[in-house]
């Protein structure tokens, strides 16, 4: 049974499925750090000042307290896998949705309440997921390693990031990192799903 579920491309051991959602994770990171540290620049260039700017991050945090509840439920009823590649390809449309906010309009608080529930919707069941493929000895060895190699890459993308918006604008580098986050998507098609009661 366990050879025909491989030979279909389904991985079912742990530490299989742990490999596949780490390379998600590295990719995604590095769109993140490529783009998501230039969000704020992007607003204050556009006619936010800096405290209305600080303003937009507290509501950010705000709604997202309010509405984790609902991202509990949300990955009870569909799974971990399911959850954590629908909060991976929302985030692509983020920074599409960022580049259309131009100053205090509409846009704006479109992004703030995209932003909020999208990182809700995502973060809790990543790391609820992580949490199931992992093995209760090593997990912190595996966190570990896992954030030393995604702190080497942040420290390259910030300057890729920079170099692209110097050179082509900010809309290249939000579709770089589009791009990207829905790339990291790929390896979550070919491991097994979890339920966030495996993490007990």
């Amino acid at each position: 049974m366990l050879h025909k579920l491989r030979k279909a491309g389904i991985k079912l051991l742990p530490e299989e499925s742990m490999r596949f959602l780490n390379t998600h994770y590295y990719v995604k990171m590095i769109a993140g750090n490529l783009a998501g540290i230039f969000s704020l620049i992007y607003m204050y260039k556009n006619g936010l000042q800096i405290w209305q700017v600080c303003l937009v991050l507290a509501a950010i945090l705000l709604i997202r307290l309010l509405v984790r509840p609902f991202s509990l439920w949300l990955a009870f009823r569909n799974g971990l896998r399911k959850s954590v590649i629908i909060g991976a390809l929302s985030y692509a449309g983020l920074f599409q949705l960022l580049y259309l906010v131009k100053g205090i309009d509409i846009w704006l608080f479109v992004y703030v309440i995209y932003a909020a529930v999208n990182d809700t919707l995502y973060w809790f069941p990543f790391h609820a997921y992580y949490a199931s493929l992992g093995k209760n000895k090593s997990r912190g060895k595996q966190i570990g390693m896992r954030e030393s190699l995604v702190s080497f890459g942040s420290i390259l993308s910030p300057a890729v990031g920079a170099f692209l918006i110097v050179n082509y604008g900010f809309y290249v580098i939000f579709a770089a990192a589009s791009i990207l986050i829905i790339i990291s998507c790929i390896p979550l098609l070919r491991i097994v799903d979890g339920k966030p009661g495996n993490i007990m």
